[in-house]
């Protein structure tokens, strides 16, 4: 007999090293994304100041880390807020939790901005408030660094207050007057503000307001007062237009707040103000009185010589060059290392040419890429017609530090991307925050454009070109069920954005080929969910692919991969008949597996593997294209894309089709569930549990002398007595063929057999099968399936009851088709106890 339970404990030992080495490389990557290195940190630590290193919690990612602060720490910094107050998120990807500590459960993931009320106003556990989201009424718990207490008073600054700007790129706005005080934000270059007060604090700092409300300290070369001659108070109204084509107005400053309209290109518009909000939004009014929030990229103001009394609704410019031509770039001047490169970004204008001042240094192309050559500067120039601007870049050379991608190529709009670098405590940053943003590594892009994300440190820094096309025409389809008895009607399913007008289905099996034409759509979130339905008389895979229309298009469009999905059809026409024919995973299993994963709208880490997590337990692998920040629907969708084509049904047809065993769908279902959970080749690497599988087959209990078998299990070993004490005669690979000597069991647990070579010996029962008996999983031996299923309940070397309960579950549906999630109760009387902690158990 194989020493199966010593295997098991040393497999155990091996698991917890080799999940401690995974827990180092977690931390030393998902840390990787701290907040963004201001300006004035580089200044500090270079006078031999203390310059701070904070870092972000690998199992929360961003969510919940502070970063510790001095002893001087001014509790003034958080307004105490009263019962009933508004708030908001003040930084993007913080986890709500169910109680006040990093050690309960994520209700949800909230982006920047989003609205709230304090329950009670109270600190809980020193640092967490209870607040209740505006938007779905969900209630939890919240850092209160990450907490902003709404405003009273209306974000227009006052006229007779002192009002001033950021000076520099990427600029941390404090708690306290010193860089040992906490991150409020990090700030933009041109980033409007309102001076709280003029007296400096600490010899060095600013105490100032920004427009949406947040207060605190910035480092004085940094802050620069407007002068008194502003014309913030003019009564002339200032307009502008649309720079470019299907540009969202949005209910508030961010692309987490609704959609008000979509505009086209040249829309004329007038600023309600000049000021801008949350460092990169302008509110503005259109001709039809909508108000609103547009990007500033996409906002290009009229020239000063306008005609104030213009009507209401201007005529539109009768070409597509912009009315002023003024030509404007998003970056003035910009550091970047030997290697890398970095996308400028021009508005204002239809076409620009490129040119650089010192081709040796750093090179651009049509596009605005500048590549760096060697160390020095060099101008980058952007024409069109008579408007020029320029942009510095100065080459430094000596950078060590990496990046998982250096480019990206014709990755769609609205997907999201897993940049990582090994380096340490390295930090994230975007060239161009309206094409794209950055957090901890993870890019989610939001308009077309050539966009850099840069992973920096003090000493270098490593370059990421992503080049942003349009939206995917299809963003993902499946059908329900997924898994259909013939002759069963199917309905088809496909995710839009809602700019799509129309949806078809075209359904082949073979030759077999149907369109479908998707005949209602319901709304979810900002898509649309499409449906079409049709009976399939055929069995098999069918593949669906999704076509949609645009709505200024007449044509039908797909998008590889996520426009294509499939469904199966059995061969039997109920769910309870065994057959060695391939099978899909039925709808209730993955309804299962759903409520086992938890939804997870946005990427987290897990709380025990560190992986990033998205949806219903996808795992997001590095420089991998997502869609992030998911409905519980596009979560679905991905999680039937997921077990379709992520190898769980693949390996389990596999090895059940493979080796001769009928099946029916609930005992598929069973170990597709299980796969999922511990992995696709699980049954490949357990031995034991293959035994019990592989012992199916329907022939007599009564063993004849010279019958013929064959091992079903791989390395046993043939032994010259019936006990493991006795020494090994050799070591047998699976299917190797033996004869029964006389069919007896010895010392209740070994038969004799011969080998093809004459070796005659003894063979542990368990791995000794007939040869031609029809395996089928109807004849699995209840207790032995236990005894090995259930060990699979550890993580990180410990045992854990959730764990337990899903196997006893997934048990449930194997024996009894029973998919309901209420494995605690153990409902079925099932027995076992775990072989390395034998209290550990149930029954």
């Amino acid at each position: 007999m194989k020493q199966k339970v010593l295997v098991r404990v040393v497999c155990i030992a091996l698991a917890v090293a080799i999940l401690g080495s995974v827990f180092l490389v977690a931390v030393s990557s998902l840390s990787a994304g701290a907040v963004s290195e201001s300006v004035e940190d580089v200044i500090l630590a270079q006078n031999d100041e203390s310059s701070e290193t904070a870092t972000q919690s690998p199992l929360t990612l961003k969510s919940d880390f502070v970063a510790t602060v001095g002893t001087n720490f001014l509790k003034a910094a958080y307004p105490s807020p009263s019962q009933g107050a508004s708030g908001y998120v003040n930084d993007d990807y913080v986890n709500l939790r169910s109680g006040a500590g990093t050690n309960y459960s994520v209700v949800t993931c909230m982006r920047k901005n989003t609205k709230f009320t304090y329950v009670d106003g109270k600190l809980y556990n020193s640092e967490w408030y209870k607040i209740k989201l505006t938007s779905n009424s969900k209630t939890g718990y919240i850092r209160q660094d990450f907490a902003t207490l709404s405003q009273t008073s209306t974000d227009t600054p006052s006229t007779e207050k002192v009002t001033g700007y950021v000076n520099d790129d990427y600029v941390n706005l404090r708690s306290g007057a010193g860089t040992n005080y906490s991150v409020v934000t990090s700030m933009r270059k041109n980033t409007q503000f309102t001076f709280i007060s003029t007296t400096l604090y600490n010899s060095k700092w600013y105490n100032i307001q920004l427009s949406d409300g947040k207060k605190g300290y910035i480092l004085k070369d940094y802050a620069t007062k407007n002068s008194s001659s502003s014309g913030s108070g003019t009564t002339e109204k200032v307009t502008g237009y649309v720079n470019d084509d299907y540009v969202n107005l949005r209910s508030g400053a961010g692309t987490n707040y609704s959609v008000v309209t979509c505009m086209r290109k040249n829309t004329q518009f007038t600023f309600i103000s000049t000021t801008l909000y949350n460092s990169n939004w302008y509110n503005i009014q259109l001709s039809d009185g909508k108000k609103g929030y547009i990007c500033k990229p996409y906002a290009t103001k009229n020239s000063s010589s306008s005609n104030p009394s213009t009507p209401t609704t201007p005529t539109t410019p009768t070409t597509p060059t912009t009315p002023s031509g003024s030509i404007k770039l998003f970056s003035t001047s910009e550091k970047i290392y030997v290697g890398n490169k970095f996308a400028i970004t021009a508005t204002g204008v239809s076409s620009v040419k490129w040119s650089s001042s010192n081709t040796s240094v750093a090179t651009v192309d049509s596009h605005g890429v500048v590549t760096a050559k060697k160390s020095g500067t060099a101008d980058i120039k952007a024409t069109s017609g008579s408007s020029s601007a320029t942009c510095k870049i100065t080459v430094k050379s000596g950078s060590t530090v990496n990046i998982s991608s250096t480019s990206i190529s014709n990755m769609r709009r609205g997907k999201s991307v897993l940049l990582k670098s090994t380096t340490g405590s390295v930090k994230w940053k975007s060239s161009n925050p309206s094409i794209a943003t950055v957090n901890n590594g993870i890019v989610d892009t939001k308009s077309t454009g050539y966009v850099t994300i840069t992973a920096y440190t003090s000493s270098g820094a490593a370059t990421c070109l992503i080049n942003v096309i349009g939206r995917d025409n299809i963003r993902f389809v499946y059908a329900s069920p997924n898994s259909a008895p013939k002759n069963s009607t199917v309905t088809f399913k496909a995710i839009t954005d809602t700019d799509r007008v129309a949806v078809r289905f075209v359904v082949s099996n073979g030759s077999t080929s149907y369109t479908v034409n998707a005949t209602s759509k319901v709304k979810d979130g900002n898509n649309y969910i499409w449906s079409g339905s049709k009976q399939l008389s055929k069995s098999g895979k069918w593949t669906v692919k999704a076509y949609a229309k645009f709505k200024t298009s007449n044509e039908y469009l797909t998008t590889p991969g996520n426009g294509e999905g499939e469904v199966f059809v059995t061969s039997s026409t109920d769910k309870t008949t065994t057959v060695c024919a391939e099978r899909r995973a039925s709808d209730e299993v993955i309804n299962l597996i759903a409520n086992y994963e938890g939804f997870l709208s946005c990427v987290t880490a897990d709380s025990i593997t560190y992986d990033p997590t998205l949806g219903y337990g996808k795992v997001v692998l590095t420089n991998e294209q997502f869609y992030n920040n998911l409905t519980k629907n596009e979560a679905y969708a991905y999680l039937c894309q997921t077990v379709n084509k992520g190898g769980y049904t693949t390996k389990t047809n596999s090895f059940l089709i493979d080796n001769g065993i009928k099946f029916n769908q609930q005992q598929f279902d069973s170990l597709v569930c299980f796969t999922y959970n511990v992995g696709a080749s699980a049954i490949y690497n357990d031995s034991d549990l293959q035994s019990v599988l592989l012992s199916t087959g329907s022939g007599s209990s009564t063993i004849k002398a010279g019958t013929s078998g064959y091992v079903n299990s791989s390395e046993v070993n043939l032994r010259s007595g019936a006990g493991t004490n006795y020494s090994v005669l050799t070591c047998m690979s699976q299917n190797t063929k033996f004869t029964y000597v006389d069919g007896k069991i010895y010392n209740s647990d070994w038969y004799k057999i011969k080998l093809s070579n004459g070796t005659t010996g003894y063979i542990y029962k368990s791995y000794a099968s007939v040869s031609g008996g029809s395996r089928d999983l109807n004849n699995v031996n209840m207790q032995n399936f236990l005894d090995n299923f259930l060990q699979y309940h550890h993580a990180a070397g410990s045992c854990y009851w959730g764990l337990l309960y899903r196997r006893v579950d997934e048990a449930e549906v194997f024996f009894y088709a029973d998919y309901k999630r209420d494995g605690e109760y153990n409902k079925k009387g099932f027995n076992f106890n775990c072989g390395v902690r034998p209290s550990f158990g149930i029954g």
